[in-house]
């Protein structure tokens, strides 16, 4: 398992779950295959690099590949928050199917 890189705040932490969470419920949605998402997530790590401002423009398809590397070595669980606000994690892809996809889903990415 990779380490997050130094320096990232508890607050980029819970973004970037947030941000994760988003994606697997769009892709939950949309019924896309799941390796078809993972190819549209390299192509979308790619198009930010490229399209991103960044201070060394000639490495920043390789900062982006080991940045996108951390983030697929990451220990990760989804978990959905119910009515009453408790998080609970999801333990199947038929589970995570039908817990995400209910219109006003919250759902979290938890990682360590």
């Amino acid at each position: 398992m990779s380490k997050l890189p130094e320096g990232i705040t508890a607050q980029e932490v819970q973004a970037i779950g947030e941000l994760a969470a988003k994606v697997v419920i769009q892709v939950f949605e949309s019924g896309i295959a799941w390796d078809h998402a993972v190819t549209a997530l390299g192509m979308a790590t790619k198009s930010l690099a490229v399209g991103m401002p960044w201070e060394d423009q000639a490495n920043r398809i390789d900062h982006a590949q080991k940045a996108f590397g951390i983030g697929f070595n990451q220990k990760v669980r989804i978990a959905y928050v119910d009515v009453s606000g408790h998080q609970i994690e999801i333990g199947s892809p038929d589970e995570a199917k039908q817990k995400l996809t209910v219109p006003g889903a919250q759902a979290r990415i938890v990682f360590d």
